[in-house]
C-alpha cells in the first residue's frame, strides 16, 4: 500500500481512533482531534459523524485505515526518492 503523508497530529489521531473507538481521551486537545479527524476522513483513513457545530461525535477507522496501520504500524511518511537522488548526484559531482 502506498504511504500517505501525515502530520504528527494526524498520526496520533489515527492511533486514538483505532485504539479508543473514536472517543477522544481527555489528555488530547479536542480541537486538534476534530481537525485531524476531518483531514483523515478526506484521506480515506477514517469515517466520522459530526455534531451540529462541527465537533466529532464518533469516528471509526475505515478498512483502508486498518490496512494502512497494518502495513505501516510506525506511520512513517513516504520518502521522496527524487530529492534524495538529486542530493546524491550533487554530492558525487562536488567530489
Amino acid at each position: 500500500m502506498k504511504r500517505i503523508k501525515l502530520t504528527k497530529e494526524e498520526k496520533e489521531t489515527l492511533r486514538i481512533v483505532d485504539k479508543f473507538n473514536g472517543q477522544c481521551p481527555c489528555v488530547f486537545p479536542l480541537h486538534v482531534y476534530n481537525l485531524s479527524v476531518r483531514s483523515l476522513e478526506r484521506k480515506g483513513l477514517v469515517k466520522a459523524a459530526y455534531l451540529e457545530g462541527g465537533a466529532v461525535e464518533d469516528a471509526k477507522t475505515t478498512d483502508e485505515g486498518k490496512h494502512y496501520l497494518c502495513e505501516n504500524p510506525n506511520l512513517r511518511n513516504p520518502i521522496n526518492w527524487t530529492v534524495i537522488g538529486c542530493l546524491l548526484y550533487t554530492s558525487d559531482a562536488a567530489d
